[in-house]
């Protein structure tokens, strides 16, 4: 099960640093966290 918690990190920061460039991209200012959090829809 370490694995999986494993690839999540891994996920998680990959998605981070796109998201980041995407951000950055598009002008804006907020923070990383902010955007990848999860959300309750």
């Amino acid at each position: 099960m370490s694995q999986g918690s494993e690839l999540e990190t891994v996920a998680r920061e990959a998605i981070a640093v796109d998201m980041e460039y995407i951000a950055k991209t598009y002008g804006f200012n907020e923070n990383i966290e902010t955007l990848i959090e999860n959300r309750e829809w």
